[in-house]
């Protein structure tokens, strides 16, 4: 089928069966690998995951075409790199929604489009059922069950919702928006084949800049884990940063003893 995803051996180093990948060396299949152009850095190499995640929900998943609205919530990596892809397609509107202010103005900056907050969604958008003003895709990164039903209440009629990545068993939604709006409402895990080569070919041609997403550098994992649970960090003259990526440094390719 393709679909990697869902293949009954399916193997995430980093989830399972293999928990973590914090380690000197890995094995992996020959096919599974990519080579990445001389002016692309091994930072970029790591953020094309999170971007083939977005390609895979977003183009492959959502089937987002040229012209279309996408609404996204959750303005953390993976909702900034849908967005990113949806804008790459010719999206006609993009629109995000979180809570925290200042993850908006840079979703924001990294886009070049508008955002709103989840609280006036339903008052101040009004979102259309059909038409120019209505979300033929909604996408949903947060994993929040309020985000999920207003998600939910907001995609077109005949539209398409989808959940990015694993979230909560269950949640509550809204049942009769389901049964009135006959929605397409679908799941995204990980990537299938050709998502990860277009990651990397947007990546290569400058389409997706990955580079502003990496927000902290750590060599001590530790500090680099406890630092992205508490989604922020203070430097040493009392400023905050907002955690977007981190990078856990590991060996200089040039010292690799291969």
């Amino acid at each position: 089928m393709g679909l990697d995803g869902l293949c009954e051996s399916l193997i995430v180093v980093f989830a399972f069966p293999i928990d973590g990948t914090l380690q000197r060396y890995h094995s992996y299949p020959f096919d599974k690998l990519y080579t990445l152009p001389d002016h692309l850095t091994l930072e970029d190499g790591a953020m094309l995951e999170p971007l083939s995640v977005a390609v895979h929900a977003v183009s492959n998943v959502g089937q987002f075409r040229h012209g279309r609205n996408v609404l996204v919530f959750g303005a953390g990596p993976v909702g900034r790199l849908c967005m990113a892809i949806a804008r790459v397609l010719g999206a006609m509107e993009i629109v995000v929604a979180d809570i925290i202010a200042s993850r908006l103005e840079f979703a924001k900056q990294y886009c070049c489009y508008g955002n709103r907050v989840v609280e006036l969604m339903r008052n101040t958008i009004g979102p259309k059922e059909r038409g120019p003003k209505s979300f033929d895709l909604v996408i949903d990164a947060t994993g929040a069950e309020t985000c999920i039903q207003i998600a939910l209440s907001a995609v077109k009629l005949g539209g398409t919702f989808v959940r990015v990545g694993i979230g909560p068993e269950s949640v509550q939604i809204p049942i009769t928006a389901l049964i009135a709006k006959q929605p397409k409402v679908t799941g995204s895990i990980v990537y299938c084949p050709g998502d990860y080569q277009l990651a990397l070919a947007l990546a290569s041609s400058g389409k997706v800049d990955l580079k502003p997403l990496v927000t902290h550098r750590f060599e001590d994992a530790v500090t680099a884990f406890e630092v992205t649970r508490a989604g922020k960090s203070i430097d040493e003259r009392g400023q905050t940063k907002d955690v977007i990526k981190t990078i856990i440094s590991g060996p200089d390719v040039n010292t690799l003893d291969l």
